[in-house]
């Protein structure tokens, strides 16, 4: 299919060139809804984008600075180049009619891997699917985007959590421009999967996401570890400018790819090893005053759409290349590390029993499974409900083609934009018998979600 021809549209900040296909989707690749986060706007929050002239909006938005890790290569496949000028959105929109709800989608990847360009995403088939305007966002990642330390405290007191507030930023842009786009303001939907989920999920509470969100939708929120308590996100900062020896503001004067080697340095450290780091979101009042589980009530009036897995959990201990086997102690250490978890033997013996089976790897995938993904989800749930909230949970049971993964993390998305049928990444994930049928369920229920302004059934 042509690309069609060149269509401008004047935004906020200046004239943007894309694309008006043949098929009638307007297509903006690469525009920034925030200045680029460099020198004195690194570890803090995102400031208004400008350019002159007319941009070039036919480029994809470039990835965020991020290790090169395989997980990225096998769930994510292909993604653009990697820069920090990555506070941009890739959008696409049907052109004409009524005005359309709004999907803006935040990736996964753990907060510190993924891309709005990753070839698992493809945002024309997914617009074209829920008749929707698709907003595929970019933002700021590992240490980059979730440092935080009170040298870096901002005039409204943020103290990290700089990637919820250049997510929160783009969904303000969607929202200034909903004329321009063809959006109705009233039917903006967050959505994502994995960690994009979870931050979804994050900004029911986040004040600078007040009154911007219709609904939101959450393909595998890992609920039990979305958040790291501020003491640990504070010795993180400390150790990264360690590694440096400067203070941690002097963090923003290092270069990106220095950041990053620094990030995963710190990772392989005994202090910090066999963690997910402590770059992530924490709570904070000018920021994040609270996670889904405290106060589940959050922003009730928005409904939700959340699913899990079957078999989460062997994504992290299934892998090809990666099955853990561990002995009983390093069973035993694993599940102690888990959320949730105080007793590591009493929580494996009752497994053992329940599970009917002895299988180290089998005993890791479901307690992760529940522990991370189901239990805190259904909890979740549970209070939000109680709390007079709207929410539908959805079951993933699609299994893919690999052996062993089952409906592992992450094989909703290629059956949501349907590249199960198109790349190799989705093909791989999720590309085995019954995936039409399974993809069809997933965006026949996002759709009616996404068009009725959060929410799906009667």
């Amino acid at each position: 299919m042509s690309e069609g021809a060149e269509h401008v549209v004047e935004l906020q900040a200046g004239p943007a060139a894309g694309r008006l296909r043949d098929d009638g989707l307007l297509v903006l690749r690469g525009v920034p809804y925030g200045a680029p986060p460099v020198g004195p706007r690194r570890l803090a929050p995102p400031q208004p984008a400008t350019w002159t002239g007319v941009l070039d909006a036919t480029v994809p938005a470039p990835s965020a600075p991020q290790p090169d890790r395989p997980v990225s290569h096998r769930f994510h496949g292909p993604m653009p180049p990697s820069a920090e000028d990555c506070l941009r959105v890739d959008v696409v929109a049907p052109a004409g009619g009524a005005p359309r709800p709004a999907v803006v989608w935040l990736h996964g990847g753990g907060f510190t891997v993924g891309s709005p360009g990753a070839e698992l995403f493809d945002p024309a088939a997914l617009a074209r699917t829920l008749d929707a305007v698709v907003v595929m966002v970019g933002h700021r990642l590992g240490s980059a985007g979730w440092l935080r330390h009170p040298e870096l405290a901002g005039p409204g007191g943020e103290e990290g959590n700089w990637g919820l507030l250049d997510q929160a930023a783009a969904l303000r842009w969607v929202h200034d421009h909903a004329d321009v786009l063809g959006v109705d303001p009233a039917r903006v939907v967050l959505a994502g999967e994995s960690a994009g989920g979870g931050a979804a999920l994050l900004h029911l509470a986040a004040p600078a996401s007040r009154g911007l969100l219709a609904g939101v939708v959450a393909l595998s929120p890992p609920l039990g570890e979305l958040v790291v308590d501020r003491d640990r996100a504070v010795s993180w900062a400390q150790d990264l400018a360690a590694a440096h020896a400067t203070a941690v503001a002097g963090l923003r004067d290092v270069s990106a790819a220095d950041l990053v080697t620094a990030h995963e340095a710190l990772l392989a450290d005994p202090r910090w090893a066999g963690t997910r780091g402590g770059a992530l979101p924490s709570l904070d009042l000018a920021t994040a005053p609270s996670g889904p589980l405290d106060d589940p009530a959050a922003a009730a009036g928005v409904d939700a759409l959340v699913t899990t897995n079957r078999d989460e959990g062997t994504f992290f201990f299934r892998q090809p290349g990666r099955e853990a086997r561990p002995d009983a102690e390093g069973l035993a250490r694993i599940v102690g590390a888990m959320p949730g978890v105080d007793d590591a033997a009493a929580v494996l013996a009752h497994a053992r029993e329940r599970l009917g089976t002895d299988d180290g790897n089998e005993l890791l995938v479901r307690l992760a499974t529940e522990r991370i993904f189901t239990e805190p989800l259904a909890r979740w749930e549970r209070a939000r409900t109680a709390a007079g909230g709207h929410v539908e949970r959805r079951e993933i049971t699609h299994r893919s083609r690999q052996p062993g993964l089952g409906a592992t993390h992450s094989i909703g998305v290629p059956l949501l934009f349907g590249t199960w049928a198109t790349t190799a990444t989705g093909a791989w994930i999720a590309g085995a018998p019954g995936a039409e049928q399974a993809a069809a369920e997933l965006q026949a229920a996002v759709r009616a979600f996404v068009h009725a302004g959060g929410r799906s059934m009667p």
